[in-house]
Order: structure tokens, then C-alpha cells, then sequence
């Protein structure tokens, strides 16, 4: 049964924000909070009316309404909608690849070991399966990493590191915000203590450019 509504009031209310209190609506808070979908739905309509018409009108899924109110940039891993930093939102086509299986069957069997390989480098920096899945399979496109996941530019590419894969996003802050996928398969080529770079150091290497999206 639900908790009573003066305590979800106050459970509500007594977080930082509105986003901490429901940030998974669909799962964990809801969950928490003894909500049926239709209960949940119905205590929202009761008490954020603003932004529940607002989130009825977009027809966005909970997670991404609430990061729109709120301005803060998101990926949904369960519809793929990413929230930019205005509140504005789009849907990143094809990202969401939940089940390993699936994965599978799309990668080329010859480029298998590549995938694994790069799955394999996010997942020694963060535990997020699903966006691991999804970035690795998107480094086999043709095109830059971020087109290839569905993004507008690579700040959701960025975003997804920042997040999820901290200690590789920072590493790569540090060597100057290399392009993504450059990074990659930099960081591999380092480990197979390969360097198929044209010069010893990126600062005198006539790709600079090539491999880094500000040219510095």
C-alpha cells in the first residue's frame, strides 16, 4: 500500500531537490515509495501540476521531463532521450542497445575483438553496461563517434563519459580532449604497447588537428 500522502510530502520535500525524490520514477522511487504507476501518477498530477501538464505535453518519458524542468543534461538509458544543459530535449537514434545478445548480432564478426576491446576499456573505468554497449558499438561506424550514437555534437558523448566513465573522461581532459574515438583506440594501442602514431609526442605530430576537435 502507499505511504501515507503527508509523509510522501515530506519525503518529497525534504530533499535538495524535486529531481533526487524522482529521479527514477519508474523504478527505484517509485518502488521506495509503496507507488503503483497509477498512484505515482496520480500523487504528481496532485502536487506538481505544473509540471505534470508540462510533461503530458511533451510526451517525454518522467526521467527526461524532470531533467528538462530542471535544465540539467541527461540521457535516458531507458528511452535514449538526451536533455541538453537549456532544457530542451531530442531523441538519440538507435543508442539504446539494453541486451548484450543484441549487441552481438550487429557487430561484424570480424571487428568482434574490436568491440570487446574498447566494452572492455569503459568497463575498467565505470559499471554502466548498457551505455558501455552502446558507445563501443558506436565506435565501429564510419562517421565521428557522436553522429554514429545519435547525437548532435559530442558534448553527449562527453556527457555519457563525464558520468558514467569518469576516470577515462578525465584522463583524457588531461591529454588535451582528444576526439573520443581517437581516444579509444589510443588508449588500446597503448596497452598492446603499439604506437602507430606519426610522431612520438601529439604537440609536434602534423594530425593534431585530426585528432583533436579544438586543434590544441
Amino acid at each position: 500500500m502507499p505511504r501515507e500522502s503527508e509523509e510522501l510530502r515530506e519525503y518529497i520535500g525534504n530533499t535538495t531537490d524535486m529531481l533526487s525524490a524522482l529521479e527514477q520514477v519508474d523504478e527505484r522511487v517509485r518502488e521506495y515509495l509503496g507507488f503503483t504507476p497509477k498512484d505515482m501518477k496520480a500523487f504528481i498530477e496532485d502536487n506538481y501540476d505544473e509540471w505534470y501538464k508540462t510533461k503530458m505535453e511533451t510526451k517525454t518519458c518522467w526521467n527526461t521531463s524532470l531533467r528538462c524542468m530542471l535544465k540539467e543534461e541527461f540521457v535516458c538509458r531507458i528511452c535514449g532521450e538526451v536533455v541538453r544543459p537549456d532544457g530542451t530535449w531530442y531523441l538519440a537514434r538507435g543508442m539504446m542497445l539494453k541486451k548484450e545478445e543484441k549487441v552481438l548480432e550487429l557487430v561484424p564478426k570480424d571487428r568482434l575483438d574490436e568491440y570487446r576491446d574498447i566494452y572492455d576499456l569503459l568497463m575498467d573505468y565505470g559499471e554502466n553496461k548498457i551505455f558501455a554497449r552502446a558507445i563501443a558499438y558506436g565506435c565501429l561506424g564510419s562517421n565521428h563517434l557522436y553522429a554514429d550514437m545519435g547525437f548532435e555534437d559530442r558534448s553527449g558523448v562527453s556527457y555519457l563519459m563525464r558520468t558514467h566513465f569518469k576516470g577515462l573522461y578525465d584522463l583524457n581532459v588531461a591529454l588535451g580532449d582528444m576526439r573520443w574515438k581517437k581516444f579509444f583506440y589510443k588508449q588500446l594501442c597503448n596497452q598492446a604497447e603499439i604506437n602507430l602514431c606519426k610522431s612520438p609526442t601529439c604537440n609536434t605530430c602534423e594530425d593534431r588537428t585530426i585528432c583533436f576537435p579544438h586543434g590544441v
